[in-house]
């Protein structure tokens, strides 16, 4: 299990345990964004959505592959 809470505003983040976060695109966005990330290995991911008022606005989770991974 990996561990890694990120707080980003923007490009590329890479966490311990060699996490990585890549920017959402479109951003700024209204309704839906793209979330990119690559783990090392298969892991359990929960990724919180906040908007500019730190409200959580969404959460998408599951389990996902060691490489690149997205969601929407």
């Amino acid at each position: 299990m990996i561990a890694t809470q990120f707080h980003v505003q923007g490009g590329l983040t890479k966490a311990e345990g060699g996490v990585e976060l890549f920017q959402n695109s479109p951003n700024p966005f209204i309704e839906m964004t793209l979330l990119w990330f690559r783990l090392p290995s298969m892991a359990s991911v929960v990724l919180r959505i906040f908007d500019a008022k730190g409200k959580e606005v969404n959460a998408k989770h599951g389990t996902f592959d060691p490489g690149e991974n997205h969601v929407v």
